[in-house]
């Protein structure tokens, strides 16, 4: 079901007539909704973080454009998508 969300997206990362911030709402509107819903219920252990923030990442790479040689930190692409951290975003 997330993959669906994210395939719904995927489209928009690519298209250069979207602005970052744009496409950064649009991320948070079809796939992090997916991503957290009932997280409440989830029993977190680092196993499923170490899961999760991967994929949260790889998505904010996608819609910014970065690619794998370019060598660009976690907290940069934090940062020029305007988000925090996956961990942020799901404690209770």
């Amino acid at each position: 079901m997330l993959k669906i969300g994210y395939y719904q997206q995927e489209g928009t990362c690519y298209d250069k007539c979207c602005s970052i911030p744009t496409k950064s709402r649009l991320f948070q509107a079809l796939v992090l909704s997916v991503l957290l819903y009932a997280f409440k219920t989830w029993t977190l252990c680092v196993t499923v973080m170490k899961t999760l923030e991967p994929f949260y990442l790889k998505c904010l790479q996608q819609i910014l454009g970065v690619r794998w040689h370019q060598h660009i930190t976690n907290s940069e692409i934090l940062s020029h998508a305007g988000v925090g951290p996956l961990a942020e975003q799901i404690t209770c």
